[in-house]
């Protein structure tokens, strides 16, 4: 029957250590005893279990250029690709046979000039060339033609054996050349021969002005001439990777003998371990006994410290009787009984410890280098493995295939603690600059020595200890099965079941092995849980924990509130806060904003009426003396115009009457009393329910501004009293904070003058004035022109809703 592999190895981690003592008997029954491999992550099926770096030289801060390691398909490896290495040097000519000595060396602004003779350098300095492969070559000119060339021309030539190359001609150009001002002229030779170094020697290089006609257009100025190689380069330096791995040592197959424990002679417990005491030389310690596990075989003998002592192997098959001993060294095979004990001589130093390892572990790995090897430093590019901070072996960087087999006992940690696996690599080479790629692949690294056994025996699981809680949670998880073991039945189908001594105050049930705990509301105390956990064949571990539920206060609650509100200045916005608490009087509860316009009305609800345009963030704060609770939100705080009439003048008015049938002028003062700017302001007069005119638009009317718009008037021929009516704004196109505020009503009665009243020259005394022939011209110009304008204007627009 299947088992799992975690309560496997915590049973034989605790059996290791189960000694009978004289004439005991067990009946426990081994069902099975198979070997564990300590290293699973060895054969490099998870490439997330491996920690890789590279590094150039001492410092791992300094990350590896040609290196990098990697898990991949089932293997390490580890990647060194160093690319071709070049240098580019400059040597500059040395000697002219033409004695134009000014034209050596570096350029340094001094110069030979010519306007025929030919200039000739040679003989490049060599020192700046390592003298390998060649991979190109150019010519570099520090000159200069001081004149704008005509049909002269200035020719350079290069000559090496019998060879003879124009590389470069100038004439007919449209200014002076200057190129010493640290500009030199680079011309390439690659297209001229496939150089060698015994064609460079022989290189010379010739500057020609040549002249036609009788007047030279110019001269030809040279500071130095140069020779660039690019060139293959030898270089030499190192880098590193490695592989680390850490994983939980979950079985120890060993003995780590307890200096604390056995039968001391002379020796003293110290900090550092067994020290001869002040009277004895030697001083002697027999250990405790070990029994050896089944079906399993002795390892190695190891001791730790400086100790200088003889040390032999007491061996018994019963635990009662036992052998004289056997004289063993360290890491030394062991040879012996089903018991052992040591009986050990200490002339000197100290003993920091003792150990017996098991089934002799051993690390083995197996991989292969490929690639070229051949400017790699052979004793110093080697491949490392380590175990904790122990090196435990090192092999070459050398093409082909290695095994590697190691006693690793003396370098295993305890259960439990971290077993740390290391893999490095160097590589250190010198080299010509020739590209080189080496590959060193580790197949698998096992760690042998880990083994398994199987008891029929109860189910093992932690106790939970106290679980603490607080009043009004929902209560909480305590995993069980999944912190149990049982040597055969497999830790899913054990069975868990749980019972609540004090049911009114916690309930509890199974969810998938867990104990979910539940509390019930407004409770507190503290109630036991027994809990049993059963295998198939009914073995059974039982536990009682407590679970203590403490009182709590409860804060108080409100509604979720918005993160953002609109809110126009000069209205207000409620928002219900639903303020709880089953703890405390509504009435109790301190309830307060941090601006003075966010208030908490009778319902506990906020109230905004932001006075200001602006975006504000306003914290409530709840309190009800012992919790405080807070909450944001942001508001936003807008404003619109708001366009009254202030005032209306008739011209011709007085005292409410005015002339009839004369044209004349309204005068309407219309103010913005809100807080930002109107534009195209519009005002019409009415008489009754016709329209007068409508005004030329105001521009602009800025927050608290007043201006003034006109509605020109031919007041009606007859008398009797005229309803004046005047809107701004009469379309609603301006978005207002108020639009009942836009209207002016007023009655004018319109009256008759009686012109030629006690004058007896006038025929036509009872009579209307007619107006003047230029007044109707007026006022027909004026009706034309409201026509107009009310065609423009149109249907009012439709009036958005907010």
């Amino acid at each position: 029957m299947r088992r799992s592999r975690s309560a496997v190895l915590a049973f034989s981690i605790a059996s290791l250590f189960l000694l009978g003592l004289p004439g005991s008997v067990y009946a426990d029954t081994v069902i099975r005893s198979e070997t564990v491999d300590l290293l699973p992550e060895g054969t490099f099926g998870n490439a997330a279990a491996w920690n890789l770096n590279s590094w150039e030289g001492y410092s791992e801060g300094d990350p590896a250029q040609f290196t990098s390691g990697m898990v991949a398909d089932g293997h390490l490896s580890f990647t060194h690709v160093r690319p071709e290495h070049f240098t580019e040097g400059t040597g500059w000519a040395l000697y002219s046979p033409t004695d134009s000595n000014m034209s050596l060396g570096v350029p340094d602004g001094g110069y030979t000039w010519s306007k025929g003779p030919t200039i000739e350098l040679e003989n490049f300095d060599s020192t700046a060339f390592f003298g390998s492969d060649i991979i190109n070559v150019s010519l570099l000119f520090a000159f200069a033609v001081p004149d704008a060339l005509g049909d002269d021309e200035v020719r350079f030539q290069i000559s090496w054996g019998s060879n003879l190359q124009l590389v470069r001609s100038f004439a007919h150009t449209q200014a002076p050349i200057d190129n010493m001002q640290g500009n030199s002229l680079v011309i390439s030779l690659d297209t001229y021969n496939n150089w060698t170094w015994s064609d460079l020697s022989d290189l010379t290089v010739t500057i020609d002005y040549v002249s036609v006609g009788g007047i030279d257009d110019s001269e030809v100025q040279v500071d130095a001439v140069g020779l660039r190689v690019k060139e293959r380069s030898p270089w030499s330096g190192f880098e590193n990777s490695k592989a680390l791995h850490s994983t939980p040592m979950e079985m120890a197959p060993f003995f780590d003998f307890d200096i604390a424990s056995g039968s001391l002679s002379g020796l003293l417990i110290t900090s550092c371990g067994l020290e001869l005491g002040a009277s004895g030389n030697p001083g002697g310690w027999v250990s405790e006994a070990v029994e050896l596990p089944h079906d399993q075989f002795w390892g190695r003998f190891h001791q730790y410290g400086n100790a200088s002592a003889s040390v032999k192997i007491q061996s018994s098959e019963d635990g009662v009787s036992w052998s004289s001993g056997v004289t063993i060294n360290d890491a030394e095979s062991v040879t012996a009984g089903t018991f052992v004990r040591l009986d050990i001589a200490i002339f000197g130093g100290c003993l920091a410890g003792a150990r017996i390892d098991l089934n002799d572990p051993t690390m083995t790995i197996t991989g292969s280098v490929s690639g070229s090897t051949a400017d790699l430093v052979g004793n110093i590019s080697v491949v490392k493995f380590a175990l904790g901070g122990d090196l435990v072996a090192t092999t070459p960087i050398s093409l082909g295939s290695f095994s590697l087999s190691v006693p690793v006992g003396r370098y295993l940690p305890p259960a439990g603690e971290s077993l740390d696996i290391g893999v490095s690599t160097r590589f250190q080479w010198s080299s010509l600059g020739e590209p080189e790629v080496v590959v060193v692949m580790v197949e698998d690294i096992l760690l042998s020595g880990g083994f398994v056994v199987d008891w029929d025996r109860d189910p093992s699981c932690e106790n939970p200890g106290t679980i603490y809680l607080q009043e009004d949670l929902i209560g909480d998880i305590v995993p069980i099965r999944s912190t149990c073991s049982d040597d055969i039945t497999d830790v899913d189908q054990l069975s868990v079941s749980a019972i609540s001594q004090a049911p009114d105050l916690v309930a509890v049930s199974i969810d998938d092995g867990r104990v979910v705990v539940s509390q019930l509301s407004e409770q507190s105390g503290v109630a036991p849980i027994d809990i049993v956990v059963t295998d198939q064949r009914g073995n059974a571990w039982t536990t009682t924990f407590d679970v203590v539920v403490s009182s709590v206060d409860d804060a108080p609650t409100h509604a979720q509130l918005p993160q953002q509100v609109l809110v126009a200045v000069g209205e207000s916005l409620t928002i219900e806060l639903e303020i709880a608490d089953v703890d405390s009087s509504i009435d109790d509860l301190i309830i307060s904003t941090d601006i003075s316009w966010a208030t908490i009305d009778a319902n506990n609800n906020l109230v905004l009426a932001p006075t200001s345009v602006g975006s504000f963030d306003i914290t409530i704060t709840i309190s009800d003396g012992t919790n405080v609770v807070t909450e944001s939100l942001s508001v936003l705080a807008t404003s619109d115009p708001d366009l009254v009439i202030e005032s209306v003048e008739v011209e011709g008015e007085v005292a409410g009457q005015i002339e009839r049938g004369q044209v004349t002028s309204i005068k309407v003062w219309v103010r913005n009393d809100g807080l930002s700017t109107a534009s195209l302001v519009t005002v019409r007069c009415y008489d009754g329910q016709t329209l007068i005119n409508t005004s030329v638009p105001i521009p602009v009317i800025e927050a608290g501004g007043l201006h003034a718009a006109t509605c020109v008037w031919l007041v009606p021929a007859a008398v009797g009293d005229v309803s004046l009516r005047v809107y701004v704004d009469p379309t609603y196109d301006i978005l207002e904070v108020s639009e009942t505020n836009n209207e002016y009503h007023s009655t004018i009665e319109v009256i008759s003058v009686d012109a030629g009243a006690g004058d007896s020259g006038s025929g036509d005394s009872g009579g209307v004035k007619a107006p003047s022939k230029s007044m109707v011209y007026v006022f027909a110009a004026v009706i034309g022109l409201g026509a107009i304008i009310a065609m423009q204007l149109g249907p009012g627009r439709i009036r958005r809703q907010i």
